[in-house]
């Protein structure tokens, strides 16, 4: 991968792509196995960190928003929670 002076460039992919390690290697946090890392000027890193609030799954989910089922079964579709779906636990439970 090559970038020129001045582009900006976004890492995207699927979960398990290695968008991470890639990341890591071009920082100098992880060791490379193959090739040369090579980079003048700075470099801005964002770090992705999961997090819930001290809140019920459905606050998570909703914020403190007023509840629009449409809406929430879409969230709930596209995280996959199955276990949420098929309701085996229930949307007030405090995580």
């Amino acid at each position: 991968m090559r970038v020129k002076e001045g582009q900006l460039v976004a890492i995207v992919g699927s979960v398990g792509a290695g968008k991470s390690s890639m990341i890591s290697a071009l920082i100098g946090e992880m060791k490379t196995v193959n090739g040369l890392v090579n980079t003048r000027g700075r470099v801005a890193y964002v770090p992705q960190q999961a997090w819930l609030q001290n809140e019920t799954l459905m606050n998570n989910i909703t914020f403190g928003k007023k509840f629009n089922r449409d809406l929430y079964d879409k969230v709930v579709e596209v995280l996959d929670f199955a276990q949420i779906k098929t309701y085996t636990i229930p949307l007030a439970t405090y995580v």
